[in-house]
């Protein structure tokens, strides 16, 4: 057989033409054409095939990022109605918001969104809403908004998405996270701090926010000092959101559940940490393998400072005489010692259950310490509040529960008036545990030396507020929103928001 040396097209057909029988030349011809034709045809399908699925990515891609930042707007809104006050939803200013979210990579987009809010005088809402809102006695605050965003590619505008948002607005109430250190929080190893419902069991930190160590938080973390930064390391675990001012670090196996948001800061992850959500930073995200960010990654963009909460005062004589007014029984004393005789004769073994809820009021000219020894066992029949202008301490293996297995509360109040110089401290020792469902309230406004100061294996359900808080190893507390008479009113700035339902609507 001939060998072919010249792979042409034109070459081919010779070939094929001077292998044929007489006759069958127009035969090969044919034969030949149509393996061209079909060959051809495979290519352009190919070739339309694998532009069409390039331009479906980049659609997709494109309303992603849309929806993304629709999503961010509604979130800014979220935040805004957070610490709105009654001048802010009266004004024009509170009717719009924009901004803009930049991604990182090599297809580095902005996203820009539009979001306008309506609000409504009653519920269920209904009507149009209006904005800004006028108040009048009978609503003096919106009790619901409408929020609808926009998200949108400049590259692509016809991409663009929209979400809408309804909410219920009521003021939040003074006493609404788990944990509040008004200076810095530091947390031992094997914290677990879970939510009464969900996770809702919120810290709140005015300084830095640090933790590691196999810690697990079911709820946000919010610092919203403009100095304040909130570090993860090791195996410290948040299932909802981190909500800094300030940066955002994680390093080792830490993990956001939700997002992270540093409002003017930049975010870094290293190690094998991660943020499930999306990563937003008015600086950069910074990701350095294999550390991860499932949720997308959103750098110099326009973003919220955390919500505002002062820390709540509790003045003396308005506290007790609302415990008072709503059941207590005034028990004042001008001794630690006294006051103790007087909870071990209701609780401690042997002693005489009192008839109803009592209050201990220590009043003392220079402070003193209330002091619960080694081994104290209480048995708690109604709640029982203990204020004190002086110190509580709590010894190791000291161990709290219900009488009559109802759930009951005790509060260790030092009100906000009192000479820290001399006492305001709150100290419990090793192996302590209030037993649900009896609950606990701590509060204290001081912040030297210890003020709140929490020592290992501690087992309890509460809510505790302090100006300086340092929990130590093996810390539980399951979240229960605390009952406190005289509590100041809910802060002008501060209001709860429900969300009714959140869904995508058409662009137009």
């Amino acid at each position: 057989m001939k060998k072919i040396k010249n792979h042409s097209f034109i070459k081919l057909l010779y070939f094929l033409k001077s292998k044929t029988k007489s006759g069958e030349e127009g035969v090969a011809l044919i034969t030949a054409l149509l393996v061209m034709m079909v060959t051809s045809t495979l290519a352009i399908a190919a070739f339309y095939v694998s532009l069409h699925s390039s331009s479906s990515s980049s659609i997709y891609q494109s309303r992603v990022k849309s929806i993304d930042a629709a999503q961010a707007g509604i979130n800014l809104a979220y935040s805004q109605l957070q610490s709105s006050s009654l001048a802010t939803f009266s004004s024009s200013s509170s009717c719009s918001i924009s901004g803009s979210l930049a991604t990182s990579g090599s297809n580095a987009t902005t996203a820009d969104y539009q979001v306008s809010i309506s609000y409504y005088s009653s519920l269920p809402a209904s009507g149009t809403g209006s904005c800004p809102f006028v108040s009048s006695t009978s609503n003096p605050y919106p009790v619901a908004a409408e929020i609808t965003s926009s998200g949108y590619l400049a590259s692509a505008p016809s991409n663009k998405r929209t979400m809408q948002s309804l909410v219920d607005l009521t003021p939040a109430p003074v006493f609404n996270n788990a944990i509040f250190s008004n200076s810095s929080l530091a947390i031992g190893n094997h914290l677990s701090l879970s939510g009464s419902s969900s996770n809702n069991a919120n810290i709140y930190v005015n300084q830095n926010f640090t933790c590691s160590n196999n810690a697990t938080i079911g709820g946000n973390v919010f610092v919203p000092s403009a100095s304040g930064t909130a570090t993860l390391s090791n195996s410290c675990n948040v299932n909802n959101n981190v909500w800094s001012t300030g940066d955002i670090n994680l390093a080792g196996t830490a993990n956001i559940g939700g997002n992270a948001i540093s409002s003017s800061g930049s975010i870094s992850l290293t190690n094998n940490s991660s943020i499930t959500g999306n990563a937003s930073a008015a600086g950069t995200v910074n990701v350095s393998s294999p550390a991860t960010v499932s949720g997308n990654i959103y750098n110099h963009a326009t973003l919220a400072a955390p919500p505002s909460q002062p820390f709540p005062q509790l003045s003396y004589s308005s506290a007790y005489n609302s415990w008072v007014n709503t059941g207590y029984t005034l028990n004042p004393t001008t001794s630690c010692s006294a006051a103790k005789t007087l909870i071990n004769g209701w609780y401690g073994p042997g002693g005489k259950p009192p008839t109803g809820k009592e209050l201990v009021v220590i009043n003392t000219s220079t402070g003193c310490t209330l002091s619960f020894s080694n081994k104290t066992v209480l048995s708690v029949l109604h709640s029982l509040a203990v204020i004190t202008n002086g110190s509580i301490s709590i010894s190791q293996n000291f161990n709290a529960s219900s009488a009559d297995g109802l759930a009951h509360q005790i509060a260790f109040i030092v009100p906000s008036t009192t000479d820290c110089s001399t006492g305001g401290n709150i100290t419990i020792g090793q192996s302590v545990t209030f037993n649900s469902p009896l609950s606990t309230f701590f509060y204290t406004p001081c912040t030297s030396p210890g003020a709140i100061t929490i020592g290992g294996h501690f087992t309890n359900s509460g809510t505790m507020y302090g100006g300086n808080i340092k929990l130590n190893n093996l810390f539980t507390m399951t979240y229960v929103s605390p009952s406190v008479p005289g509590a100041p009113p809910p802060v002008s700035n501060s209001f709860n928001v429900d969300i009714v339902y959140q869904r995508e609507i058409n662009p137009a």
